[in-house]
């Protein structure tokens, strides 16, 4: 009886896997501010795109230089969203010992 008790502790033991704590990101002052700051401008720029796209008075030609403009802000805020997200975290995307040739990207 008492080894039928350690083989089902160990077996126990086996199957309950350890939870494991996500990683805990602390963040500067200043990175939370930058990030709270894209939030707004992410923000306008999608206002900005609503309004030229509701407005009748708009041309084409409006519309259209219009949505560069804003195509331009949202790739500065993009590039700015990673720079800060590379900072906080510079080895989010290890891809480990992978064989270059097994890479579906290349």
């Amino acid at each position: 009886m008492a080894t039928t008790k350690k083989a089902v502790k160990r077996t126990a033991k086996k199957i309950v896997k350890k939870v494991e704590e996500p990683n805990q990101i602390i963040l500067t002052q200043d990175q939370y501010d930058e990030l709270v700051s894209l939030g707004w401008e992410i923000n306008s720029i999608s206002r900005q795109l609503k309004s030229i796209c509701v407005g009748e008075e708009n041309t084409e030609r409006e519309v259209i230089f219009e949505a560069g403009i804003l195509q331009t802000k949202l790739d500065k805020a993009f590039e700015t969203l990673n720079d800060l997200t590379t900072l906080i975290n510079p080895n989010k995307y290890e891809w480990g010992d992978e064989d270059e040739d097994n890479n579906e990207y290349n």
